[in-house]
């Protein structure tokens, strides 16, 4: 039988479940035993569901059709996940970043970012920029730049993780 336990991170919040409760209770002890954190049980909101969530307040048909979708992928996207194998030698850290100048009917500021260390994904976002872009040229420049940023943020991460400074 298949096991998993799957954590969320986003910013300091944790969002933990898994296959067996057991295992679920025993990584909440260990990470009490190791870190500073309260429980605060079920999940009952996430800020991070994916664009939707900002049309709460007045959606329409083409939002609820919207989350039928969402629902629909993850109901059939169940048994895929991430594989991580042991990197050979030194793994790089790559990174990619895309904008799409006005695909965003709602705000026209939407760009993607991905990271890899060797063939593993392990960071990614989908962003509304911050300012609307003039151009498509300036609009590559923004999300260039928010990659930028991430990058370093990254490499600074990883740079504590090996004890590299």
């Amino acid at each position: 039988m298949f096991h998993a336990l799957l954590v969320g991170v986003y910013v300091d919040d944790l969002v933990i479940t898994g296959t067996k409760d057991a295992e679920v209770a025993a990584f909440k002890e260990e990470m009490k035993a190791t870190f500073q954190m309260s429980d605060l049980g079920p999940l009952s909101l996430y800020l991070g569901s994916s664009y939707v969530s900002r049309f709460m307040q007045r959606p329409t048909t083409e939002h609820q059709q919207a989350v039928k979708r969402i629902i629909r992928y993850i109901a059939g996207t169940l048994d895929h996940g991430l594989y991580y194998p042991r990197c050979p030698g030194e793994a790089h850290l790559v990174g990619y970043s895309d904008s799409d100048h006005g695909g965003d009917i709602d705000t026209s500021k939407s760009s993607g970012i991905l990271f890899f260390l060797g063939k593993c994904l392990v960071s990614w976002q989908s962003v509304k920029q911050q300012v609307v872009a003039l151009s498509s040229c300036e609009a590559e420049y923004i999300a260039a730049s928010t990659a930028s940023t991430q990058a370093m943020w990254l490499a600074r991460l990883l740079g504590d993780l090996l004890g590299r400074h």
